[in-house]
């Protein structure tokens, strides 16, 4: 032993110490415990004035307490609750030891982000309990799958926190001996944006991913890059050599930018709405023209691409008084389609329309009717389905036919068909 003097005296100044020095050099014995007293702690010591007074105890006894240790110094868990992901339980592995013989067991506690152990049992989270059997400093019985299931603590640790979060475990035995703490990181969990652009113009709402620290990212052929992207009627694909696409993520990832490029395209930008009328289920059947064609059904296209028309419609359900669909009353097959023939007379063996799409038009039947402006190509198919006759009348020469059928199995209502147009180029 030696004694620390923590003062400064005029008149032994080989008895003083300076601050925040310690007091023998660890070079003069083999172990000792160094003890330093600190002016940025208690301040400057004026000449004549001691510090404050502080002592403590040791023996060569073997220590008491328990000791604990954790399988893993960090572990990540990352799961979004925005997208509904459910939050499983945390997992915890690890040993303990003690060398008191009168220990049976070691009760495990823990703690998140606070160190503090709280001093009344009932505040304290419970993991587990670990039986002791043997009581040598190289005996340690294993605890595994003790589990945290809080559910607000689940949500605390899945948190985007940028400077993630900590798991403290403790222990206290059955004689009230409390262990040591042992922290395990929790790795951040990091919110991505992916902003989708063509040059500084967005073209698509924003989506993001989420990623503990550390963990690798590859958006390539996912959903979150699209290798296609219609907007507005304009057709983008994704630019080439993209560097951002695969990476790992960093607290410093907050954002990225997937870049895209105007491409050939089209778009259906309007549909019609047909009308068939108010018609008398006769006992024969009857092909019906269409008596009212609301809007029209115009494509755009870039530069000039071929395309081609699909049809498909659902089957005729029968509207109620409170303007539901009742599918329990529906009529099967009654849509037809009739391609343009100048040599021809409707219905010439027109094409039924069902839930699968067929093709009717494409570009080069229309190629009249269409007018181009700029890159863009508009095909009105008013011009198409209808025209004049010597008398000047208009009337329909192609398109979409009715063929109801000649039974009276049905009400007399209103029936209701939703037709879906399907466009694709060709040959692509």
């Amino acid at each position: 032993m030696t004694n620390f003097i923590g003062q400064r005296t005029p008149t032994n100044p080989k008895e003083n110490h300076d601050p925040d020095h310690a007091a023998r050099s660890e070079k003069d014995y083999d172990s000792m415990i160094g003890m330093t007293w600190s002016k940025n702690k208690i301040g400057a010591l004026a000449f004549g004035q001691s510090s404050p007074t502080i002592g403590f105890e040791t023996s060569s006894g073997a220590a008491t307490a328990p000791t604990i240790r954790s399988d893993k110094e960090k572990l990540k868990y990352c799961h979004d609750i925005d997208k509904g992901e459910d939050l499983p339980p945390v997992k915890l592995s690890g040993t303990v030891n003690s060398t008191n013989k009168q220990v049976n067991y070691v009760k495990l506690y823990y703690l998140i982000d606070n160190p503090t152990i709280p001093t009344a049992d009932t505040q304290r989270k419970s993991l587990g309990q670990v039986q002791i059997n043997e009581h040598e400093l190289t005996s340690w019985a294993k605890f595994d799958n003790l589990q945290i299931t809080d559910e607000d603590d689940l949500k605390t640790l899945a948190t985007r926190e940028s400077q993630g979060h900590s798991i403290y475990i403790y222990g206290i035995d059955d004689q009230g001996y409390q262990s040591n703490i042992v922290e395990i990181k929790v790795l951040p969990n990091v919110n991505v944006t992916i902003h989708y652009k063509c040059g500084n113009d967005p073209i698509k709402s924003d989506n993001y991913f989420l990623k503990a620290e550390g963990d690798s990212y590859n958006l390539n052929d996912t959903d979150y890059a699209p290798k296609s992207i219609v907007s507005n009627g304009i057709h983008y694909k994704l630019s080439p050599n993209q560097t951002n696409l695969i990476g790992t993520v960093t607290t410093g990832l907050k954002e990225i930018t997937i870049q895209y490029d105007v491409a050939d395209g089209m778009a259906i930008t309007q549909v019609p709405k047909l009308d068939f009328g108010k018609i008398l289920l006769l006992p024969k059947p009857k092909y019906y023209n269409i008596v009212t064609q609301t809007d029209d059904l115009q494509i755009k296209a870039t530069n000039s691409l071929a395309w081609k028309l699909s049809m498909s419609a659902d089957p005729f359900y029968r509207v109620t008084e409170n303007n539901q669909l009742d599918k329990a009353d529906s009529l099967d097959g009654l849509l037809y389609y009739h391609r343009l023939n100048k040599d021809s007379v409707l219905p010439n063996n027109p094409v039924p329309i069902n839930t699968e799409p067929k093709e009717v038009s494409n570009s080069g039947d229309v190629a009249s009717a269409s007018e181009t402006l700029g890159n863009t190509t508009t095909t009105n198919f008013r011009n198409v389905w209808w025209e004049r006759d010597q008398d000047k009348h208009l009337k329909q020469v192609s398109g979409p036919l009715l063929l109801p059928p000649s039974s009276l199995r049905h009400p007399q209502a209103t029936y209701h068909s939703t037709v879906t147009w399907t466009l694709d180029n060709v040959p692509n």
